[in-house]
């Protein structure tokens, strides 16, 4: 090869090189993009199962609002379907203070279906609507005008058909069958004593018998059975339950007071009825019932000093509407003592505290005054009770006696045959007092007839 032919044969090998390197970097052309398929379209029940779904899973996971956002999904989408109520009724039932929402989707699924299946759970919203009506039953005083009778039958009768309801959907929740039990008891305890039902205490058993058979180591369940048995009479198994319940909770104050009331009223055993209230107290020493109980005890006692310390400590602990009566049941005490002059003025102050009770505390002033044997006074106070209740039948029995003092013959048979006609009817079912004092009436009638 001659010389001048080497460059060039160097230059060639250089371009090459470069033009190799060149095809080495340079990116391969684009391929053209494919056209995008058809996004497919859900039907309304694909979409209405896709929300339940959804629901169903938020559900698991316990994620409330998560689930109620979905089932509201699937609602709208379709609103007669009862199984998307039944489920949201799980979620709210799951938040607090949402129960009344879960009702009306449990009573919404069975108007759409009688026959869809509720969660069991949902049994404690039945309850807890049961108990919301059952207070307006529970531990009332009132007088016929204010709440009729109807007026208590429509909310026993739907506190009594929620734990029903309750019990469908969970056999085996004792609470439910305490809770319709606690209903009969508070119905006809209340309607009872104004003398406008039969009081039957059967169905509370029987539900009491059922809750205490699936929970039997539950002392409230004796103690409210106990109360049961107690309206009904029967002292002896009110004593065996109210004992059972302090073995299964002897620190509840409340129990030794229930069995000492036993002890005080079913057996007149005032020993052992103070043993119960001092227990009562110790137990729980800021109680005004405890001593205003055992003070009654010993009123029967005839202990009168005691009585009064006991009322004396318990107006002291008292803020309540129960301070007139404490006033009132103390003034019985300074009568028994037959100081009368306090009991007058303790009388004169439960009056001037309790305007709604003050036809009673009227009529005691009047025995007092009787007592003191200040006639105008017991017949203007007498009067004044039955101004303020015409049907107060104890009234008429001691203004009839300060008639009866005071010569008024015909006044004095009037007002006893009012007392008389005012129970008669009834007589039966009134404490032994009460008959004791009818007897009483009878034998002045006789006497002033005769004369």
């Amino acid at each position: 090869m001659r010389k001048w032919q080497y460059p060039l044969c160097l230059g060639l090998a250089l371009l090459l090189a470069i033009q190799l390197s060149a095809c080495a970097t340079e990116p391969p052309p684009a391929s053209t993009p494919e056209e995008p398929g058809p996004t497919p379209t859900l039907t309304l029940e694909q979409l209405y199962q896709q929300y339940l779904d959804q629901g169903d899973v938020y559900l698991e996971q316990e994620l409330w609002d998560e689930a109620i956002d979905e089932y509201n999904k699937a609602v709208e989408l379709n609103h007669e379907r009862a199984n998307t109520y039944a489920k949201r009724a799980i979620a709210y039932n799951g938040k607090d203070g949402f129960y009344e929402l879960a009702i009306l989707d449990c009573e919404k699924a069975l108007e759409l279906d009688p026959l869809v299946k509720l969660d069991s759970s949902l049994a404690h919203v039945y309850i807890r609507r049961g108990e919301y009506n059952a207070q307006f039953i529970r531990g009332l005083t009132y007088d016929t005008s204010s709440k009729s009778y109807e007026d208590d039958k429509k909310d026993f009768e739907k506190s009594v058909a929620d734990f029903t309801r309750a019990i469908e959907l969970d056999p085996r929740l004792a609470e439910a069958y305490k809770g319709r039990a606690d209903s009969y008891v508070d119905f006809y305890n209340e309607r009872w004593r104004y003398n406008e039902i039969t009081a039957d205490y059967d169905q509370a058993i029987a539900d009491y018998n059922m809750a205490i058979a699936l929970n039997p180591t539950n002392a409230a369940y004796y103690a409210s059975r106990a109360w049961a048995y107690d309206l009904g009479g029967n002292y002896d198994r009110k004593m065996a339950d109210i004992t059972r319940a302090i073995e299964l909770d002897p620190t509840n104050a409340a129990y030794y007071s229930s069995r000492g009331h036993t002890y005080l009223d079913g057996w007149d055993n005032y020993e052992k009825a103070i043993a119960d209230f001092t227990r009562s107290i110790e137990l729980d020493p800021d109680n005004e019932w405890g001593y205003s109980s055992r003070a009654d005890a010993y009123m029967g006692k005839k202990d009168y000093d005691s009585a009064i310390d006991d009322y004396t400590k318990a107006v002291g602990l008292s803020t309540g509407w129960l301070v007139s009566s404490l006033y009132n049941d103390r003034g019985w005490a300074y009568i028994a003592k037959k100081e009368y002059d306090a009991a007058i003025a303790d009388f004169t102050k439960a009056i001037e505290l309790d305007e709604f009770s003050s036809s009673k505390y009227f009529n005691d002033r009047a025995s007092a005054y009787l007592e003191q044997e200040n006639y105008d006074l017991a017949i203007a106070d007498s009067s004044k009770a039955i101004e303020l209740y015409s049907e107060y039948d104890d009234a008429y029995w001691v203004r009839g006696q300060a008639y009866a003092t005071t010569g008024e013959k015909d006044k004095a048979l009037a007002d006893f045959r009012d007392c008389l006609s005012l129970t008669e009817d009834f007589e039966e079912k009134y404490f032994a007092e009460t008959k004791e004092r009818n007897k009483m009436v009878r034998q002045w009638i006789e006497e002033l007839e005769s004369d």
